[in-house]
């Protein structure tokens, strides 16, 4: 069982630092502007638990403890994971490393993202949850959301777009209910 998953983000230059560890009983934020000093703010079970699940599949103990870019000034995240009472920490530059890493340093951002604005987490999923949970790509389930085949909140607009999907529509896609391409 996943204890606690704590993600810690390293701002370019004096981009800030932000510091997240998402448990079973909510998520503490200690951000340089937002939160400083830190906010505990409870998460619904089902966040942590898909969250969870998604670790557990995704073979976090082969990854590297380090990925770094060819370059300088970039942000960069230590994800620390806390597995039946054993640490596995890794550190990559924001970009950098397996896509499962990066698929997991995203979730987190967002919700992150989703909690400090108020967001309601409980009715949505994220993204990576739903690609995750039917093992397609975050970029197909982008482009069924902008074909309209699927229904999304908007919660920031950046690169492939950031969007949340409602539980119940998730539910359905996960049961076997529907998929991400147009019914006649």
């Amino acid at each position: 069982m996943i204890e606690e998953v704590q993600l810690v983000y390293y701002g370019a230059q004096a981009g800030g630092y932000l510091e997240a560890r998402l448990m079973p009983r909510g998520i503490f934020l200690n951000d340089s502007s937002l939160f400083p000093g830190g906010r505990m703010v409870p998460l619904p079970p089902r966040e942590y638990e898909d969250l969870s699940t998604v670790l557990q599949h995704a073979p976090y103990q082969a990854w590297n403890d380090r990925y770094e870019a060819n370059v300088t000034d970039i942000p960069s995240v230590r994800l620390t994971i806390l597995e039946n009472g054993q640490k596995r920490t890794i550190s990559c530059d924001i970009g950098e490393g397996p896509e499962a890493l990066q698929r997991v340093v995203r979730w987190i951002q967002r919700l992150v993202y989703s909690v400090s604005r108020e967001h309601d987490i409980e009715q949505t999923r994220t993204v990576a949850v739903v690609a995750s949970f039917l093992g397609v790509s975050e970029t197909a389930i982008v482009e069924a959301v902008r074909a309209g085949r699927l229904r999304a909140y908007i919660i920031e607009e950046s690169g492939i777009g950031q969007y949340r999907l409602p539980v119940e529509q998730f539910q359905r896609l996960v049961l076997g209910g529907g998929t991400t391409k147009r019914r006649k």
